[in-house]
């Protein structure tokens, strides 16, 4: 496994590892606040999974379809991660305006911070 594409894995492993605990800390405190910063962490798995996949595709040599290489294929992994950012902007002003309509009072705040 190339360098470039080692880097992709251990992203990803750190980003699942964040994307748990940062769900665990939602889920205990039903904060909007932690829940956007889950949401976000599930932008960064989604997009460090693209990214070892760019990595690992644009590593294939040239072929008679790609007589060039497949580098630009991590042009892409990158529209793709900004389209995922995008997404969960929405998510995340949809759910903060929904708790500002209807609030509801966050528990365990302080376990939960400290996850």
């Amino acid at each position: 496994m190339q360098p470039r594409a080692r880097i992709a894995l251990l992203s990803l492993v750190v980003g699942i590892g964040v994307l748990i605990l940062k769900t665990i800390a939602y889920l205990m405190t039903g904060s909007v606040a932690l829940q956007s910063d889950a949401l976000e962490s599930i932008v960064n798995v989604l997009a460090a999974s693209m990214a070892l996949f760019a990595v690992r595709f644009a590593e294939e040599p040239a072929d008679r379809e790609h007589p060039y290489g497949h580098g630009k294929i991590e042009h892409f992994s990158a529209t793709f991660e900004g389209g995922l950012i995008a997404l969960a902007a929405l998510i995340i002003l949809y759910e903060g305006v929904t708790s500002l309509i209807k609030p509801h009072p966050v528990e365990d705040m302080n376990l939960g911070l400290a996850i």
